[in-house]
């Protein structure tokens, strides 16, 4: 007979959660559609998936999708709503995080193949270790020369073995020569060189900008064994054709800006310190 009732309540509680989850998907899709046909979209379908309820609240993390006659594109947003409100974020009273941005890490996970790992750069650490760490970088923006220091200060203290650094090379239009720092780094990697730091020092100086490509190839070029190979290497084809493959993959991940550090697939885009200091001590 106990059985009985402690299943009969399981089922009980089981309804009236979906139930109560059901009432809140009405509630948002109803009013969201509204406000989108007050802002002129014409027949908008809101459609709202219950990701997870926060803990002692009435509320809910969902996600939205909605599309209308007149949308060019679908809209997808993660939200904070307790079915009359949204709330753009909500901060724990006693560790002070913020509960939407840390949910968006771990929905927007991102995955990294082998084969994507083998078109980029490794950095250091340890290929066959658990803890991927890829950053896509240009080598011309000082918000990733920033970030990389950073990351070196920390990553002092670490054991090499727990993680793998790889580098997305991603030059931004607006700089000219990032491209040609991006060769630079390849070909020095493809010939057992980590010239990041240097690539950094170097620009951060600010002497280059006079100077051709042809100039600051063969100044990185000097400081290899063979020159001539060094030379090659970073004007060839397959350079071309991987940091092509690079800005593709870039932008296939929507990176309008850099740096974007991705730590065991969890993004951050931006030199964000906390942030960073936060997912690398996770790994040690």
């Amino acid at each position: 007979m106990k059985r009985i009732i402690l299943a009969a309540l399981v089922i009980i509680l089981g309804v009236a959660v979906y139930a109560a989850t059901a009432g809140i998907k009405e509630d948002i899709a109803g009013k969201v559609a509204q406000n989108f046909e007050n802002n002129g979209v014409k027949n908008p379908n809101v459609e709202v998936q219950v990701v997870k309820k926060l803990e002692k609240s009435e509320v809910y993390l969902v996600k939205l999708r909605v599309t209308g006659d007149n949308l060019k594109r679908v809209l997808e947003q993660h939200v904070l709503s307790d079915g009359s409100y949204i709330y753009p974020e909500a901060i724990d009273m006693v560790s002070g995080k913020k509960i939407l941005q840390d949910f968006k890490a771990e929905i927007n996970k991102v995955s990294f193949s082998k084969d994507d790992l083998e078109k980029m750069v490794f950095v250091k650490g340890t290929k066959s270790a658990e803890n991927i760490i890829v950053v896509a970088d240009d080598f011309e923006c000082p918000f990733c020369r920033k970030a990389h220091f950073f990351m070196n200060d920390i990553l002092k203290n670490i054991p090499e073995e727990n993680y793998a650094f790889y580098v997305l090379n991603y030059p931004l239009r607006m700089h000219k020569k990032a491209k040609v720092f991006a060769k630079i780094h390849y070909a020095a990697a493809e010939m057992g060189y980590d010239l990041m730091d240097e690539i950094f020092h170097y620009v951060g100086k600010g002497d280059y900008k006079n100077l051709s490509e042809e100039e600051i190839i063969v100044y990185f070029a000097k400081k290899t064994e063979n020159e001539k190979q060094f030379k090659k290497i970073a004007a060839s084809k397959k350079a071309e054709e991987n940091l092509e493959w690079n800005i593709n993959k870039g932008k296939s991940l929507n990176i309008s800006g850099t740096p974007a550090i991705f730590i065991n697939g969890k993004r951050i885009d931006g030199f964000n310190r906390q942030k960073i200091s936060e997912y690398l001590n996770q790994i040690k």
